[in-house]
């Protein structure tokens, strides 16, 4: 649909009088479409008012699974954009803010030791405020059900994104993910699962690092709650497949670290090599390790990768070799931090040092007279 529907199509499909035939076009046009969503809203608005005694009009709009109500407190939920094991996640509007929102709700029958985990997701984002990490606007519970309201950001998952990238645009996602994780990282949030399917591409081309589902918090300590896996199960057919095993293994198998699967204590250089994976297979079209079981990847995950410069022709020395370096099979030899390969990708795009950066601002601050005016110039 290249041209925006009229007010009565959007009525129409608000409430379920608009034609089959024409559901999913507007569906499409009406994710895309900043003002029409808003119209949407408005539509959906005045029917809560009307008196309905659901709060909710009826129609395709609105049908959601069954057991989830179509409101939560001041939130109208739209329809299901996402499914996970531990719950679901809906797009929902904001009726006293007027706009979208992302809602996560826990399914009833998950587990206590999940609701905890769920929790701590909550805090997890909570510590968190940076533009390349996605915001969280609160936490409640209906009834026994805890939901997560997050924002809703208007793009698509790197899984959903044809790859392979041109190799600047990968480092261009490739550093506003590092930039997300090191302010995780000084927060004291491990993150755990950094894989396409968790990070989003705006359509104002911001990049957010999202689901810190797996998320482990510095002097939290969490428990890790999780089930024991078949070890010779296949995978499942996408890269986004999740494996976890008590005290052990945590993430997901295509993007994990080798001493993850050994079941060493999660680390930063962890998610650097979680990141690293992410960024190879945007530049190669092909995730770093293949297999169709678990074991075939874990052996793939402790051989040494090819040098991205040898599968990508023509790009950047500097930047093949920061993705190469949180590689490495030895944690030691990465990055010794988020904010290091911040300023390895920074200088490859012949940028001032993200790190640098900090300093000097730091230094203007320092520098600046208590009482105003202007402050002296930098010294070398």
């Amino acid at each position: 649909m290249s041209t925006c529907p009229s007010e009565t199509t959007i009525a129409g499909y608000a409430t379920g009088r608009l034609e089959q035939s024409r559901v999913d076009l507007v569906t499409e046009h009406v994710d895309a479409c900043a003002s029409c969503f808003h119209l949407l809203t408005e539509v959906v608005r005045t029917t809560c008012e009307s008196g309905d005694p659901n709060g909710a009009p009826p129609g395709h709009v609105l049908a959601l699974a069954d057991g989830v109500p179509r409101r939560i407190e001041e939130y109208h939920l739209l329809r299901r954009i996402g499914q996970g094991a531990m719950g679901q996640v809906f797009l929902a509007v904001d009726l006293r803010l007027d706009r979208p929102v992302a809602i996560k709700l826990l399914t009833r029958e998950t587990r206590e030791a999940a609701r905890a985990r769920f929790l701590v997701e909550a805090r997890a984002v909570a510590r968190l405020s940076h533009a390349n990490v996605v915001t969280i606007h609160r936490v409640g519970e209906l009834g026994q059900q805890p939901f997560l309201v997050y924002e809703f950001v208007r793009g698509r998952s790197l899984d959903q994104v044809a790859k392979p990238l041109p190799w600047p645009r990968a480092r261009e996602v490739a550093l506003a993910l590092a930039r997300g994780l090191a302010a995780a990282h000084r927060a004291g949030v491990l993150h755990r699962d950094i894989k396409p399917a968790n990070v989003i591409l705006g359509e104002d081309g911001v990049v957010k690092l999202l689901d810190f589902g797996l998320a482990k918090l510095g002097e939290v300590g969490a428990r890790d709650y999780d089930e024991e896996p078949a070890r010779d199960a296949p995978l499942a057919p996408t890269p986004s497949a999740s494996l976890t095993q008590t005290g052990a293994l945590m993430g997901t198998p295509l993007y994990m670290a080798p001493e993850a699967w050994l079941g060493e204590p999660a680390s930063e250089r962890m998610d650097l090599y979680s990141l690293g994976a992410v960024a190879y297979e945007l530049c190669t079209g092909k995730p770093l390790h293949a297999g169709h079981t678990l074991d075939q990847v874990k052996q793939a995950a402790f051989a040494d990768p090819v040098p991205l410069a040898q599968r990508v022709p023509g790009i950047d020395a500097r930047f093949a070799s920061a993705i190469d370096g949180c590689l490495a099979r030895d944690p030691g030899a990465r990055h010794a931090s988020a904010e290091a390969l911040c300023t390895s990708l920074e200088r490859s795009s012949g940028r001032a040092p993200w790190a640098r950066a900090r300093r000097l601002a730091g230094r203007l601050s320092a520098d600046r007279p208590a009482g105003g005016g202007q402050a002296p110039a930098l010294r070398p």
